[in-house]
């Protein structure tokens, strides 16, 4: 049997090389957070603000993402830690989607982040 996606991506966590499978779902979320705050010197007290200033919205957006994609936690579980509506959950995941098939400088700094979290 072909092991699955999860089974076959690795993953550094706090400087050990682990897999995907050992991080729970908050685990995760911590290093998402963590990863999107540092790459744009952004401090979590603001990105978990209700700040509307550009670059905090589009690190929110791109946390999201990455939440989707590399955990199956709900939209709602999601938001929490940023205080977001699951509908705003599911823009900000629209959003990223298209802004990398455009080829979007923003795009790329998710797909960027992404590849540091693997």
């Amino acid at each position: 049997m072909k092991a699955n996606y999860w089974e076959q991506v690795i993953i550094r966590y706090e400087g050990k090389v682990i897999s995907r499978t050992h991080l729970s779902n908050n685990e995760m979320m911590e290093l998402c957070i963590n990863k999107v705050s540092n790459y744009y010197d952004i401090p979590l007290e603001v990105l978990k603000s209700k700040s509307r200033v550009r670059e905090v919205v589009k690190a929110r957006q791109i946390f999201c993402w990455l939440m989707r994609k590399n955990t199956r936690l709900s939209f709602r579980d999601i938001g929490k830690p940023l205080i977001i509506d699951h509908s705003t959950v599911i823009h900000a995941i629209k959003t990223v989607e298209n802004l990398i098939h455009t080829k979007d400088y923003f795009g790329n700094d998710a797909l960027l982040i992404n590849e540091k979290l693997v």
